[in-house]
């Protein structure tokens, strides 16, 4: 029996460290991880989205009202969205929220409308910012893979440092505004994982080379057909690094980025250090 006590006692710790780690999934372009979720009435298993453009966890109405068997009351907030828009939304609070290995409780969270407005793109659940500045993640885009504080070394490729709404009034709070260079002009930009597009800021001039005809949603504009002017091939300088990118233009002075100019590679966000650490 001793014998048996030790050799579960030695697996711990590797049970432990694989519990740090999930498996991520693309879903149109974004990704996504196994998350639960707790309530008084509920435990849901979901897939959520790692959505680094939010504030706040977000959850879908009709999910969290049918499947979570959440009681919402009466009380609304106004909240900005990300295209400069308000809309209405309820507050509440998870018991708890696990996610890669660690329960997170007393988790506060926004009920919103978003099957209305994004239709078949629309994500049950949102994992965001009040979640991920709680820890160190190490994102592999190329196994498709996110660790919660690794502990192994990470050899570093580059960093980026980014400044959030305690530097800037306009900036939605803990979001991660970048300083890039476009055509030798600097604009700020958000990191935003949820974006499926990258976006100019106005302050940065830049010719389209073409209009396109695509779906179009946000969470104040229900999915439609739309003519969009895009940049393609646009240079960028982020950091000491030169990319190579595609944008959409819009009316906003803080632009965005997505995902794409780290596809496939392996990176840590630190929100204690405020950094983005790219791997080589």
């Amino acid at each position: 029996m001793k014998q048996r006590a030790l050799h579960l006692l030695l697996l711990l710790p590797f049970a432990i460290g694989v519990a740090a780690q999930s498996k991520l999934y693309n879903r149109y372009g974004f990704i996504y991880a196994d998350a639960m979720l707790s309530t008084p009435n509920k435990v849901m298993t979901v897939q959520a989205l790692i959505d680094t453009g939010c504030s706040l966890c977000m959850i879908d109405s009709t999910y969290a009202v049918d499947s979570c068997k959440i009681q919402l009351d009466a009380t609304e907030k106004l909240i900005l969205s990300a295209d400069n828009e308000h809309v209405r939304a309820k507050p509440v609070t998870f018991d708890s929220i696990s996610f890669c290995g660690k329960t997170y409780r007393n988790v506060a969270c926004l009920v919103f409308n978003m099957a209305e407005k994004l239709q078949q793109y629309t994500p049950q659940f949102i994992i965001g910012a009040n979640i991920l500045k709680q820890d160190l993640w190490l994102f592999n885009l190329k196994d498709m893979l996110v660790q919660r504080n690794p502990t192994g070394k990470c050899a570093p490729d580059y960093t980026l440092k980014w400044k959030n709404h305690r530097h800037y009034a306009d900036v939605g709070r803990d979001l991660i505004t970048l300083h890039a260079e476009i055509n030798g002009i600097r604009g700020r930009f958000v990191f935003d994982t949820g974006s499926r597009n990258n976006y100019v800021p106005n302050n940065i001039k830049l010719k389209p080379t073409r209009e396109v005809e695509t779906e179009v949603a946000s969470a104040s504009r229900k999915l439609s057909n739309q003519k969009v002017k895009e940049c393609e091939n646009v240079a960028v300088i982020l950091g000491k690094q030169h990319f190579v990118l595609d944008f959409r233009l819009f009316d906003r002075s803080v632009g965005t980025l997505n995902l794409s100019f780290l596809k496939d590679r392996s990176f840590l966000l630190d929100y204690n250090k405020r950094t983005i650490t790219v791997l080589r």
